[in-house]
């Protein structure tokens, strides 16, 4: 579009600044000057050609005033005008200006008013031509006129035509003759714009003004043929002698009208081909979006018939239809696709280089359709053709250009929404044959039978096949055929058992050649006429036979058929060629396990006597069974079985079988003979331990059943590694009897007897190995887990320590400040039983989970025992006697006295708590020596000398169940009776701690007897010394500093009081570092150190240490509630150091600091 034209098109614009920049195209019109002034007459714009007429640049020209350009003779007109403007009047007239040389410009301005939103005046804009020439030559203006291109038409103040110019007569058709002196409305206007330009013109004959005058009109003009023509004009005024007068400066909108169609058409296009993909992306389905670019262009080219059809192989096939009748579709749905060479580009109707090329018969079924006319839309990829859309009318001329144009545009678009769709569809399809062969493997796994297998193939894979029946045949080589083992077809019928003989050319390419077979039509074709029967029955068309191959052999065929003609290939058969590789494998399998089961049932008898051997050794029966199964397994017609004894080295006939009862040996008769010493053909494979053979044993004279009905024998000796088991012979009615197959089977079922008899010896032999070690690992674990509870138990009793001496503490304080005619002396010596209690407790957890320090010495068992009598009498109550054995010289025990008294006094009320009812308690001492027999029996038990205390009840008695238990901490039989459940569990703590052990004998109802064994010393015991008894009054001070730690606050305060009430200085600690800064500041002037072992900090031990390496003579007195590592025993012993065990009572703590402050 040229700057006319735009201006033009655009209609008039209001020249601004702005107006430069977004219209630079006016600054190269060449023919007419543009000037726009502002509402100060200053120059705001000038194009190329005013600023060329002035003889200044355009730059030059900006910004200087209107009157700068003319003389002064012109300034008063110039005002005259500029007000004529002001006040909006449109005008042409001719004026004077001085170019910058001095020259003088004669030029033709029309001019109109420019204003503002508000209507303000805000300046003027001038069309200008240079006049100059014309003023002097008025010819010369004449031909420049009339050689301008666009049409120019003069007309007078009542629109009566005054010139017309050559180019007008081009455009119009009407010569200058048949318009000059005729009005322009009753020429060129349009009738239903006349009335409108004749109200103008009588307006314009009045003021010169008019709707168009001025301004770029766009408007429809009348040709003299009685067209219309689209035209722009620009309409410009001025005043002559004659009045005024209108000039009209037009162009021909016609190319650009065309253009603008153009465009409009593509965009129709444009939108019609993205319709169509909007609607095709509302779904992934191939048919789906078939039927819809179907449907979309029909009804973008309103044709009343459609087909889509797409390229299969080398076919093409009919896949959606509208509107054709189903004879034309008959005829038309399968085409090679070389009847139709021009499927890959687009054709329409009946053009002569397309008609020509299809075939008579399809052009006839056209014809009949009553088809006129149509389109062929080619469907193709960049790497393939998919196929072709087809619209059609049964009008002539239906299909335009246009409409060729509008399917052109869409064809590669729908191209691409078939192929995503087919690209989604495959993936589909291989995700469901990936299903498919995962289906099958499952149904595979879950049959066996040859049958079953077959039929889980076919028809697991049915349903996910593009395929409408699946079959399955197996070689039959001898007979040169395949036998249709199986058939299913999607309608749900089966065949099975049919001979499908195939033609030898299809035997060759599926069975020798092993390659696939297609045929596109199986009716017609003649390799399949041997099973029209079942093809015409079930409709059958299109075909694929797989061979069924395994390590290099066919072994059967896989059978693919369609109901309908389909073009079958690519992924499809790869996919069909995978299952038959896996039908393959799984056929086979079967094959195999129908072999092997048959194989099993020879064998199966043989298993029976396995297991016969190992459960119940062998018997006479058992050897009759291996018979048995060995004639079955080799079809031998007779056997017998020489089993051996090893105990008399001797074989001995023990069964027969396949005799009658008059050839059969009487059972009181069997032979028996030493091995070695019979000559006979059983003692040699039983010595050789090699298999015999004798084709003719009638010929051998080391044949000696010659009245028994055989004549070829086979002999196989039963061993395993050294051990001979016997041998069996079988035997048969005919010379030559047995191949080396048979005799493999019976070397194969004597190894396997063997191994029988072998593992029957050795289950013998593993079975009281386990039961003696099941004893054994019983004791361990009961050993192990009595060790385990042990340590818990101990860990648990350390945390009352420092409770039970606070308690015991203030009690025994207490107590000393009372009379004992005091109420509150009997409550307070109460509450010191039970904390003695409760101390006994926690002593007896100590002893079993061997925490607690013990102090060994030799002690005499009977002196324990008598000491005990009068207690035990009280413990056990008056209904139960007591009976004592006690055995004279009993060898004396290295051992801790109070640990032995608590044995017995536990056993004691143990016995007491089972004879409810009243009964007799017996201790027993003896001396013993223990054997190792003795120690094998009980697994704690060792060779030795040793102290045997035995106690024994006539009570209820114990089931071997409450045996397992009755060593377990806080296990207990009389729990609602108040039973701790630590009694015996201590005993046997103490036991253990003594390297003793302990054994148990009870039955229910008969009492029970617990034997403790103590090693001997093998020497007598000594006297314990006589404990005296302190006065309170002893213990008092005589103001000695004592420095106190102690992390318990209770205890720490209950030592503190008590030591100042008896006139000590205490300084009262709880922590390490707590000491050491009172040690300091007391530069170390303390009498005696008191110290718990386990403090917050570190141990008391490193500390009372550190103090005796600055005072080596310093007394010290460690105490602690632990009696474990924690307390650091073994270390305070061996350093000598003095210590006090909790719970202790306050009369033997201040003994003990009376005593250290004595040696100190």
């Amino acid at each position: 579009m040229n700057d006319k034209q735009e201006r033009m098109v655009n209609g008039s614009e209001k020249l601004s600044a702005d107006t430069q920049r977004r219209y630079p195209s006016l600054e190269k019109i060449t023919q007419v000057g543009v000037w726009e002034i502002d509402a100060q007459a200053r120059t705001v714009f000038a194009n190329e050609r005013m600023a060329q007429m002035l003889g200044y640049s355009k730059d030059e020209m900006i910004g200087h005033h209107l009157f700068e350009f003319m003389d002064d003779e012109w300034k008063e007109t110039a005002k005259v005008n500029l007000a004529r403007r002001q006040q909006g009047i449109v005008e042409q007239h001719e004026f004077c200006f001085r170019k910058k040389d001095g020259a003088s410009l004669w030029a033709l301005l029309a001019t109109s008013p420019l204003t503002d939103a508000q209507g303000k005046y805000r300046g003027a804009v001038a069309e200008v031509i240079d006049i100059t020439a014309l003023k002097g030559n008025e010819e010369r203006f004449r031909n420049l006129v009339e050689a301008s291109p666009n049409p120019i038409i003069e007309t007078d103040e009542r629109g009566r035509i005054t010139y017309w110019s050559p180019a007008a007569v081009a455009l119009f058709g009407f010569t200058p003759d048949e318009v000059l002196g005729k009005t322009l409305v009753e020429t060129i206007v349009p009738e239903r714009y006349r009335e409108a330009k004749m109200r103008g013109f009588e307006a314009f004959a009045k003021t010169g003004q008019g709707p168009v005058v001025g301004k770029t009109n766009r408007v429809e003009g009348l040709k003299k043929d009685g067209s219309l023509v689209p035209l722009a004009y620009t309409v410009s005024a001025f005043e002559s002698a004659e009045g005024w007068r209108a000039v009209g400066i037009l162009e021909d909108l016609t190319e650009l009208e065309k253009e603008r169609e153009t465009v409009q058409k593509h965009l129709a296009e444009l939108e019609a081909r993205q319709h169509i993909i909007d609607s095709m992306l509302r779904t992934f389905d191939l048919d789906e979006r078939l039927d819809i670019a179907l449907q979309e262009m029909m009804s973008l080219l309103e044709a009343e018939k459609g087909v889509i059809r797409l390229i299969e192989g080398n076919r093409s096939i009919v896949r959606r239809y509208v509107g054709y009748s189903e004879e034309f579709i008959a005829k038309v749905r399968d085409l090679p696709l070389a009847q139709i060479p021009w499927h890959d580009r687009l054709t329409c109707s009946w053009r002569e280089d397309v008609a020509t090329l299809l075939p008579d018969e399809i052009i006839s079924a056209l014809r009949d359709e009553g088809i006129r006319g149509w389109i062929s839309i080619p469907i193709n990829t960049e790497e393939r053709s998919l196929g072709m859309l087809i619209v059609s009318s049964t009008k002539y001329g239906a299909f335009s250009d246009d409409d060729i144009r509008k399917v052109s545009a869409s064809s590669n678009a729908i191209a691409l929404m078939f192929e995503h769709a087919r690209l989604h569809r495959q993936a589909q399809e291989r995700l469901a044959r990936l299903t498919t062969l995962r289906e099958i493997d499952r149904a595979i796994t879950a049959n066996l039978s040859l049958d079953g297998i077959i039929k889980a193939v076919l028809k697991e894979a049915l349903p996910h096949m593009p395929v409408d029946a699946v079959g399955l045949s197996l070689m039959d080589w001898e007979r040169k055929r395949t036998v249709l083992a199986y058939l299913q077809t999607a309608e749900g019928a089966s065949i099975e058992g049919e001979s499908f003989a195939l033609a030898d050319s299809l035997l060759d390419q599926l069975g020798i050649r092993k390659e696939t077979v297609i045929i596109y039509d199986v009716q017609a074709d003649p390799r399949m006429q041997n099973h029209r029967e079942i093809i015409r029955k079930h409709n059958l068309r299109s075909y694929v036979g797989v061979p069924l191959v395994v390590q290099g052999s066919a072994i059967g065929v896989l059978h693919l058929f369609t109901t309908k003609p389909r073009v079958l290939g690519g992924e499809v058969i790869e996919f069909f060629q995978t299952l038959a590789g896996q039908a393959a494998i799984s056929v086979q399998n079967a094959q195999l396990y129908k072999r092997s089961v048959e194989q099993y049932r020879g064998m199966r008898a043989l298993a029976d006597i396995t297991l016969e051997i190992q459960t119940g050794g062998f018997e006479e029966m058992v050897a009759t069974h291996i018979l048995q199964v060995a004639q079955q397994v080799t079809g031998a017609d007779f056997g017998s079985f020489f089993s051996y004894d090893k105990s008399t080295r001797s074989l001995r006939l023990t069964a027969e079988t396949g005799l009658s009862v008059d050839e059969a040996t009487p059972k009181g008769e069997m032979p028996s003979f030493p091995l070695g010493e019979e000559r006979g053909l059983v003692g040699l494979v039983a010595y050789t331990r090699k298999p015999l053979y004798i084709s003719d044993v009638r010929n051998d004279p080391r044949w000696f059943r010659t009245e028994l009905p055989i004549c070829s024998a086979y002999w196989v000796p039963l061993y395993h590694g050294e051990t001979l088991f016997g041998v069996y012979a079988l035997g048969s009615r005919g010379v030559n009897g047995f191949v080396e197959e048979q005799m493999a089977l019976a070397d194969t079922l004597g190894s396997y007897v063997s191994t029988a008899l072998e593992n029957a010896r050795l289950f013998q032999e593993t079975r009281r190995a386990y039961e003696e070690l099941r004893d054994t690992q019983q004791q361990l674990i009961q050993a192990q887990k009595m060790e385990s509870i042990g340590r818990l138990a101990g860990g648990v009793a350390h945390d009352f320590n420092n409770l039970l001496t606070a308690i015991s503490g203030y009690t025994e304080l207490t107590m000393m400040v009372l009379t004992e005619d005091s109420p509150l002396y009997g409550y307070l010596r109460e509450v010191q039983n039970a904390s003695e209690r409760a101390s006994n407790l926690t002593r007896q957890l100590l002893l079993f989970s061997r925490r607690e320090p013990m102090e060994m010495a030799p002690v005499d068992l009977n002196r324990q025992i008598r000491e005990l009598q009068k207690m035990l009498g009280r413990i056990i109550g008056e209904d139960i006697a007591v009976n004592l054995e006690l055995a004279e010289n009993l060898w004396a025990i290295n051992a801790d006295a109070g640990n032995i008294d608590q044995v017995i006094i536990n056993l004691a009320v143990n016995a007491r708590d089972a004879m409810p009812h009243g009964g007799t308690l017996t201790i027993k001492t003896e001396n013993t020596i223990i054997d190792e027999e003795h120690s094998r029996r009980h697994p704690r038990a060792r060779t030795g000398n040793f102290a045997r205390l035995t106690v024994s009840d006539t009570g209820v008695g114990m089931d071997e169940s409450t045996m397992e238990q009755i060593f377990e901490p806080f296990f207990s039989t009389k729990k609602e009776k108040g039973g701790t459940g630590l009694g015996l569990s201590v005993v046997y703590g103490i036991v253990e701690s003594h390297e003793g052990w302990i054994e148990v004998e009870s039955e229910v109802n008969k009492g029970a007897t617990f034997t403790i064994y103590l090693p001997a010393l093998m020497r007598p015991a000594s006297d314990e010394e006589d404990k005296t008894t302190v006065s309170i009054n002893q213990f008092r001070g005589q103001g000695e500093r004592i420095l106190l730690t102690e992390d318990d606050t209770t205890l720490r305060i209950l030592l503190e009081q008590t030591l100042n009430q008896i006139g000590y200085t205490v300084f009262p600690c709880a922590n390490i570092v707590d000491t050491l800064k009172i040690f300091e500041q007391e530069k170390g002037q303390f009498d005696l150190i008191v110290s718990d072992v386990v403090l917050p900090d570190g141990r008391g031990t490193d500390l009372v240490l550190q103090f005796l390496e600055k005072q080596p003579s310093l007394p010290v007195l460690l105490m602690s509630g632990y009696t474990d590592d924690r307390s650091e025993w073994e270390r305070i012993r061996r350093r000598g150091l003095p210590f006090i065990r909790k719970t202790f009572s306050i009369t033997d703590f201040l003994a003990q600091v009376k005593n250290l402050l004595k040696k100190g």
